[in-house]
């Protein structure tokens, strides 16, 4: 037999390697799919917003009330300042499972600001609570002009604001959109509303309304 030199399968052995070395740590290279609940823990930031907006929406359906007079503004900022801190606890703790920079950013910023708006939402909803909770004081019409009025899919809705807080009142309607928007302010609605021995007001929105021009 000839003779055969053993180094030359060593040779091809050591130039193997790195296709060996590759195929062992592929794994490592490229990470895993997102699995469902990767995908679910995206939105835990924002369970507490959700669930607060879900519950100013649901009472004030089921209410059929809406304060329009301006919250106290000691109530305001500090629902808006505990829900921004709140939020700042959780977007940085969120933003440590986003190696991205721009992940890293868009989770600083946003989980915050969701915090603050939902926040803001349930000051108005426990202001309510708190000034004609229990109350029998009788509603009374008063006329206010109408801003502006916005179409969506769940019915065309009038915009007021007469103590100019910028939170506008939305009041389901049925009156042409174009005709409102077309000369802001020129247009005045109906509501019925009552006052708190406070000063406050709170009117009921849960009927149609039909704006007319003001005189």
């Amino acid at each position: 037999m000839p003779n055969e030199d053993p180094i030359v399968p060593r040779q091809a052995g050591l130039q193997t390697l790195p296709f060996v070395r590759e195929k062992l740590f592929a794994s490592e290279q490229q990470p895993a799919p997102p699995t469902v609940m990767d995908k679910i823990r995206e939105f835990v930031p924002f369970m507490l917003p959700a669930f607060v907006f879900s519950w100013a929406a649901y009472d004030k359906l089921d209410t059929g009330t809406e304060l329009i007079s301006p919250v106290h503004p000691a109530v305001l900022f500090g629902m808006c300042g505990l829900g921004g801190l709140i939020g700042i606890a959780v977007g940085i703790r969120e933003s440590a499972r986003h190696p991205e920079v721009l992940k890293m950013l868009l989770v600083i910023l946003m989980v915050p600001a969701a915090h603050v708006v939902a926040f803001n939402s349930a000051a108005w909803r426990l202001a309510n609570w708190w000034h004609f909770g229990g109350s029998t004081a009788e509603f009374v019409d008063a006329r206010y002009p109408v801003k502006s009025a916005v179409r969506s899919k769940s019915g065309t809705t009038l915009r007021i604001d007469p103590f100019q807080t910028d939170e506008a009142t939305l009041l389901p309607t049925s009156f042409d959109v174009n005709l409102i928007n077309a000369r802001p302010n020129a247009y005045c609605v109906t509501v019925q509303l009552r006052r708190a021995s406070g000063g406050a007001v709170q009117v009921f929105r849960s009927r149609m309304h039909q704006p007319s021009l003001c005189s």
